[in-house]
């Protein structure tokens, strides 16, 4: 099997606007540790106290969203001529598998800490 070598284009305007904000917020979070944290926490206080509602409104937008275009009309719109290659029970099954091979391996990495500080 041959194997095919690309050559990808740097996109220098994203490559060094993105690492600019990326080098813009870490240095100052390494320099000054403490006044860092106390800004963060500011934003996180404020986004969870003033904006929780706003979370719970998009996240349930989101589900009925995904919804309506899983069981809805759009749900069985087929992309190509081949029929599905998976039963709708398959993908239920492979979508609950992933979410706890996910949950396995988050709290496979965390659920130590908790035991830890306990």
């Amino acid at each position: 099997m041959q194997e095919e070598q690309t050559n990808p284009n740097l996109d220098r305007f994203i490559f060094f606007t993105g690492g600019g904000l990326l080098v813009s917020v870490i240095v100052p979070i390494i320099l000054f540790p403490e006044d860092s944290a106390r800004v963060i926490n500011q934003i996180f206080t404020y986004l969870t106290t003033e904006l929780g509602v706003l979370y719970i409104l998009a996240a349930i937008g989101s589900l009925t969203v995904l919804m309506f275009v899983g069981i809805g009309p759009l749900g069985n719109t087929r992309l190509g001529r081949n029929p599905p290659p998976y039963s709708r029970f398959s993908w239920i099954a492979m979508l609950f598998c992933c979410g706890i091979g996910a949950s396995v391996i988050y709290w496979g990495a965390a659920e130590w800490v908790f035991y830890y500080e306990s």
